[in-house]
């Protein structure tokens, strides 16, 4: 069982911090596995999200068709042919999260352009937003580079939404 985190949890999870804390940034990229299943029981979707922090619906990739659905707990989409390799990051034995590039990448399907260029702002950042510090903003590490997202752009030339990205 692997549940690939995907798209806006993706997001949600890079731009909360809980990458840092927990040295996740150190992690080397993977590829998926050529099949997995990832359909489990909505209240170990909820275990998920609520563990990492993220918001409901969690957005997670499928292998197969058979395995898309959507609730309130989580929005399965599939897994697009064109996977680039070493696209994810593993937590663990069986979560899995979008790189920052893959992460880039498949939000521009779903983005206008100026709020694309806004997350790659924050992606691209040292500094993350904190409403308790004194100018709402603290400094931190880079999570990703511009070099980086388009090294994996020019990689990923036939992904979904990559003309846009």
């Amino acid at each position: 069982m692997i549940i690939p985190i995907v798209g806006a949890s993706a997001l949600e999870f890079w731009l909360s911090g809980i990458s840092f804390q927990q040295g996740i940034m150190k992690n080397k990229k993977v590829s998926m596995p050529k099949e997995y299943e990832c359909i489990i029981r909505s209240d170990q979707y909820e275990l998920i999200a609520r563990n990492l922090g993220l918001s409901l619906p969690l957005n997670v990739m499928a292998d197969k068709t058979s395995d898309r659905r959507n609730s309130k707990v989580v929005h399965i989409c599939l897994r697009p042919i064109n996977m680039p390799d070493n696209s994810f990051i593993q937590l663990n034995d069986t979560v899995y999260v979008s790189s920052p590039e893959l992460c880039f990448a498949q939000m521009a399907r779903l983005l206008p352009l100026p709020k694309l260029v806004e997350m790659a702002n924050d992606l691209c950042a040292i500094y993350a937003i904190d409403k308790g510090s004194l100018y709402n903003q603290i400094s931190r590490e880079q999570i990703v580079t511009v070099s980086e997202i388009l090294d994996f752009l020019r990689q990923a030339n036939k992904y979904p939404g990559i003309k846009k990205a």
